[in-house]
């Protein structure tokens, strides 16, 4: 079996620990997760198995969607609530139109400095085991995209001690120094409360599957829950082989000849059967001729 489940992570576990629960199903598929939720956050936790793991890496990068509460007035050592307050400050709250103006410089491409409770690696260490060995070092920041940040909820008045954002950003955000530095432009501190991812590319978190009922559902060996391989990449150009021997061409990673046709992109190579056979790029020879190359092959035989 190959494809993909839509988990509802719970709050408090990790995300190994959910692939860890899902793999012992599949018995020796591959099983891998489509990027880290920390262990206080819940909701879409988007799990890949069998030849989907050899997808992730095309769909890494798609946005992310967050709902997260805010706490303001304090400061914790990992920017969340499963910290210890470091600093509280005497100014606990803000006014709407402070928030919102400080928002606004939020957007966008930013720079953001990773936090040191991450599991990012240092030198051959990860950044937590150092943080817990009270060492700082000296960490570089990155290029985040935050493509919409708003304000959903609110206290009512006109000083906010806690607030609920809506967050939708790229690949290797952190939301927890996201809520971090808004304190510090405010003046007054914050660290992040509760998270909830909703979306993650393709996978809602409408759609997504408790994890004690898909756990219940795969031990009668029921698998109606697992998605097609090409769910998430149904964005890309489809391209449908007729000939078998062009089958086997792809297969064995050749670079075949293909009709004309209006393609961007990355595209997903059919067998007549309309199984995806791999995913590839287009190419044009020096004639004309329109040729595709797979980059990535899926065995269905390897677990």
């Amino acid at each position: 079996m190959h494809g993909f489940l839509n988990v509802n992570k719970p709050a408090g576990m990790s995300s190994f620990a959910v692939v860890k629960r899902v793999r012992k199903y599949f018995k020796k598929r591959r099983v891998g997760h489509l990027g880290t939720l920390d262990p206080m956050a819940e909701g879409v936790l988007p799990i890949a198995v069998g030849a989907a793991t050899r997808i992730i890496e095309f769909i890494m990068d798609v946005p992310k969607g967050y709902r997260a509460e805010m706490t303001l007035g304090a400061v914790s050592d990992t920017q969340d609530a499963w910290g210890v307050l470091t600093y509280i400050s005497e100014k606990r709250d803000c006014e709407l139109p402070e928030l919102k103006q400080v928002l606004e410089s939020f957007r966008g491409e930013i720079q953001q400095v990773p936090p040191m409770y991450s599991a990012l690696n240092y030198q051959g260490q990860r950044l937590y085991q150092l943080a817990r060995q009270g060492v700082s070092v000296d960490v570089k920041p990155r290029s985040v995209t935050i493509y919409s940040l708003e304000l959903v909820e609110a206290p009512p008045g006109n000083r906010l001690d806690r607030v609920v954002l809506d967050v939708v950003c790229s690949k290797g955000t952190y939301i927890r120094t996201l809520c971090h530095d808004i304190g510090q432009l405010l003046g007054c501190g914050a660290y992040l409360s509760s998270l909830v991812r909703y979306s993650s590319g393709s996978f809602r978190l409408e759609e997504a599957i408790e994890l004690e009922k898909l756990e219940q559902q795969l031990a009668h060996g029921e698998y109606s829950t697992l998605l097609p391989l090409d769910y998430p990449i149904n964005h890309l150009s489809r391209v449908v082989l007729q000939d078998k021997e062009d089958v086997r061409k792809i297969l064995n990673g050749n670079t075949i000849d293909i009709e004309t046709g209006s393609y961007a992109g990355p595209v997903r190579v059919y067998s007549p059967e309309d199984q995806l056979l791999a995913l590839g790029r287009i190419l044009t020879d020096s004639s004309g001729q329109i040729r595709v190359k797979p980059d990535k092959v899926f065995n269905y035989n390897k677990g």
